[in-house]
């Protein structure tokens, strides 16, 4: 110690830290960004359905109105609006969403936001195939969502999102232990972010594979606890 102490006295003390003149204090950065994106999220209102009414969608995903995150995030919505309606329209849709996801450059965004665009799309056309009984290649899709965003904590309610509609699909191919494994668990993710319709979602499908088990006293006990 009395060594260290004596090589600490004759070191030279550090350079101080350069002082950036247009450095900007993090709560102001993240305003910034925010209004950044909100800018964003309303410019893909009104490029993306546009755009998409083209019969012709070759080198879409090249297309500078459809590679931000407000268009993703249109592109999702889309997704969501169609799957049931037209899911083969709702899978090109999600397949096009997952082709600008993975061509976006690292640096065109926060890793964390880079993280949810990934994840999200793949999560979309997940959906897509389970919905057209595809349910090997919905799983697939499922676990490349999981994986984009399993490392950043901040995700852990999208990661609940992903999480539940594996469940989904896995009651589809009558792996139901699994399911009521991932069910539960996304139940108090939920929870614990004050996301009521979630958590209503996970008790629906908690009902339902009660149901098909024929545990009809249970699925009724399920069903009373969300009413």
């Amino acid at each position: 110690l009395h060594e260290r102490a004596a090589m600490n006295t004759t070191d030279p003390p550090p350079p101080p830290t350069p002082f950036r003149k247009h450095s900007l204090p993090p709560l102001q950065r993240f305003f910034l960004a925010a209004r950044g994106l909100k800018a964003e999220r309303e410019t893909a209102a009104n490029v993306v359905p546009r755009v998409l009414e083209r019969p012709d969608w070759t080198g879409f995903k090249e297309h500078p109105g459809l590679r931000t995150w407000g268009a993703l995030i249109h592109l999702g919505d889309r997704v969501t609006d169609s799957l049931t309606r037209d899911p083969r329209y709702a899978l090109a849709v999600a397949e096009l969403a997952v082709a600008i996801a993975e061509s976006l450059p690292g640096h065109a965004y926060p890793a964390t936001a880079m993280a949810q665009m990934r994840g999200m799309a793949w999560k979309d056309l997940g959906r897509s195939l389970r919905v057209l009984s595809r349910y090997d290649e919905a799983l697939s899709a499922f676990e490349t969502a999981q994986a984009a965003v399993a490392e950043f904590g901040a995700l852990g309610h999208d990661l609940a999102i992903i999480r539940f509609n594996i469940a989904v699909a896995l009651q589809e191919t009558n792996r139901f232990d699994e399911s009521f494994a991932l069910i539960r668990e996304c139940k108090d993710v939920f929870r614990e972010h004050r996301d009521t319709d979630g958590f209503v979602r996970c008790g629906i499908a908690e009902g339902v594979l009660l149901q098909r088990l024929r545990k009809y006293r249970e699925a009724r006990e399920a069903y009373l606890v969300l009413l």
